[in-house]
């Protein structure tokens, strides 16, 4: 039901096909159009009502819905993240996938729950802007010696060992990381292309 989704979806074991078939579908129709008539704020209703039309290949109208989860709340990353990856099926605006990228960039700089990047970005002042607030967000680094945590300590070496570790340097190293990236944007790639060419003739 809507109330267990978050803004980060975490799909029950074997649930991922829950909307298969035409029955299942049928069902869903008739509970989430119910309740989006009765609780029009609710913005996982109409998250749930998109992803309803995606399974079923309506994806101009599962766009819509998305948009409204969004409209209710912009910190919706998965809806963000449904309604940019449609960007495959129909077409969207330049404007709303420049959108979507700078949301989840926002919502989650590392890249850890949304797979994400530059290259639907033009307004490159935005990203910029983007880049700037994220890293003010950082914490500072410490410089001195703190008390050590073995157990966590233990923990984060075994979860690192497993490639799904993430520790307090790599949120320090984020500024570097967005920064590279920031100027892996193919249209700066492109005229730093053109000035590395230009230098090479002189």
């Amino acid at each position: 039901m809507p109330e267990s989704f978050g803004r980060v979806e975490s799909h029950c074991f074997g649930c991922e096909g829950a909307f298969n078939g035409k029955r299942a579908q049928g069902i869903a129709e008739k509970v989430f159009s119910n309740l989006a008539e009765k609780t029009p704020n609710h913005a996982q209703v109409f998250y749930l009502l998109g992803y309803l039309r995606e399974q079923q290949g309506r994806y101009e109208e599962a766009a819509a819905q998305f948009r409204k989860a969004i409209q209710i709340d912009p910190d919706y990353l998965n809806a963000w993240e449904k309604l940019l990856a449609l960007a495959s099926r129909i077409p969207l605006p330049h404007e709303e996938r420049e959108a979507a990228a700078l949301s989840l960039f926002r919502l989650d700089p590392l890249g850890t729950q949304a797979s994400h990047d530059f290259k639907n970005v033009l307004n490159f002042a935005s990203l910029w802007k983007a880049i700037l607030e994220s890293e003010a967000r950082l914490p500072e680094k410490e410089e001195e010696a703190i008390y050590p945590l073995v157990a966590s300590k233990a923990e984060l070496e075994k979860s690192e060992n497993k490639g799904r570790g993430r520790t307090y340097y790599d949120f320090n190293s984020r500024r570097s990381n967005t920064r590279e990236r920031f100027a892996s944007a193919p249209l700066i790639t492109a005229v730093t292309l053109l000035i590395e060419e230009s230098i090479k003739k002189e």
